[in-house]
């Protein structure tokens, strides 16, 4: 199940992360919005309800260099392949 839960949270926190962060400033501010956005889902969501999910992942913000990864990781088992033939 996803959610949008906690989106505004992410917005208004957004100014701290980016593009420009070290790796420490990047974690704790993703530590600081999972914890907000937690705090979020208890208002929103009954308490039956959360202790039925098993996990709750708040994913981190992409950085500019993501595309170039994802390209690559898709890209080259197709180019190895071809390759070989």
């Amino acid at each position: 199940m996803t959610s949008n839960v906690g989106s505004s949270v992410i917005e208004k926190g957004g100014h701290r992360i980016g593009f420009d962060l070290d790796y420490d400033e990047k974690d704790n501010s993703h530590n600081r919005i999972k914890s907000l956005i937690t705090q979020e889902l208890k208002q929103y969501f009954r308490p039956e309800f959360l202790n039925k999910l098993d996990e709750k992942i708040v994913f981190r913000q992409l950085t500019k260099h993501s595309p170039y990864y994802v390209l690559i990781s898709k890209y080259s088992p197709v180019h190895q392949a071809q390759t070989m033939y």
